[in-house]
């Protein structure tokens, strides 16, 4: 499945929808955080009560 969305995001340059997946897929894969811009207000983050130290605190978790 992760494969799949992998191909439709490089798929689907210049789509509205593309920065929310690139952030969800950057959950998933920590070492994709260098490509995310930090934007915390946006799933999975904004499920916390504090978007902003859980994105930190996720991005500088050892891989």
């Amino acid at each position: 499945m992760v494969d799949a969305a992998l191909k439709d995001v490089a798929a689907a340059d210049g789509q509205p929808e593309l920065p929310w997946m690139r952030r969800v897929l950057g959950y998933f894969f920590h070492r994709q955080f260098h490509h995310v811009d930090g934007y915390t207000n946006t799933l999975p983050w904004c499920y916390s009560a504090f978007p902003e130290l859980y994105y930190r605190s996720v991005r500088t978790r050892p891989m």
